[in-house]
C-alpha cells in the first residue's frame, strides 16, 4: 500500500445534523476502519466481560445461598445434637438412679426371703407345737373317758 495519496470525497455528518463533503486520503480511511476495528474488538471484550461478570455474580449468589441453607443445616444439626446430648445425659442419670433402686431392691428382696424363711420355720414350729397340743388334749379327755366308764 505504501504512500498512497489517493484522494477521496467523504461524508461527514456532524452532530447538528449538517452534511459536509471533505478530501481526505486512503491512509485516514485505513486509520478510520482500524479504530472501528478496535473499537468493535473493545465492545464485543467489554460485553463478554459484562456477560462474565452476570454469571459469575450469580453463580456467586447461588454459593451464597446454598452456603447459607448449609449453615442452616449445621447450626439446626448442632441444636438436635445438643438436645440429644442433653437426653443423653438424663438417661444416664435416669439409669444409674434405676440401678440404684435397683440394687436396693434386691437386698430387700434377699431379706424378705430371709424373713420369709424364718417366718415359715416359725408357722412349722407352732403347727408342731399345735399338733402336740391337740395331742396332749385328746389324751386326756381319753383319760377322762376311760375313768368315767
Amino acid at each position: 500500500m505504501g504512500n498512497e495519496t489517493t484522494r477521496r470525497r467523504r461524508r461527514v455528518v456532524s452532530t447538528s445534523g449538517t452534511v459536509t463533503e471533505t478530501k481526505h486520503s486512503a491512509r485516514i480511511d485505513v486509520r478510520l476502519e482500524r479504530e472501528r476495528q478496535l473499537r468493535k474488538e473493545y465492545e464485543k471484550r467489554r460485553a463478554k466481560q459484562e456477560a462474565r461478570l452476570v454469571r459469575e455474580k450469580a453463580v456467586s449468589e447461588q454459593l451464597r445461598l446454598e452456603i447459607e441453607s448449609l449453615v442452616g443445616e449445621r447450626e439446626g444439626a448442632e441444636k438436635a445434637r445438643a438436645d440429644l446430648e442433653s437426653r443423653a445425659s438424663a438417661m444416664k442419670t435416669a439409669i444409674t438412679t434405676l440401678r440404684g433402686k435397683a440394687e436396693t431392691l434386691a437386698v430387700e428382696n434377699e431379706r424378705l426371703k430371709e424373713r420369709r424363711g424364718h417366718l415359715e420355720a416359725e408357722v412349722e414350729r407352732l403347727e408342731t407345737l399345735r399338733r402336740d397340743y391337740l395331742g396332749t388334749i385328746q389324751k386326756i379327755l381319753d383319760r377322762k373317758g376311760e375313768l368315767r366308764v
